[in-house]
């Protein structure tokens, strides 16, 4: 099997602060919560970047 290698660049202060916060919030969500959709409107708005820092 071949190995995946991901390399996370640096978020801006804010950036990671605000993703502290959607992960805190969806803690609060409870146990239950199994699933969740990141979605958009448009193209190129950062769902898959939401995705891998949540």
């Amino acid at each position: 099997m071949k190995k995946l290698n991901i390399e996370f660049q640096e978020l801006p202060y804010a950036v990671e602060e605000a993703m502290n916060r959607l992960r805190i919030n969806i803690k609060f969500c409870g146990k239950n919560t199994r699933k969740i959709l990141i979605t958009s409107s448009m193209p190129n708005e950062g769902k898959s970047s939401v995705a891998i820092n949540l």
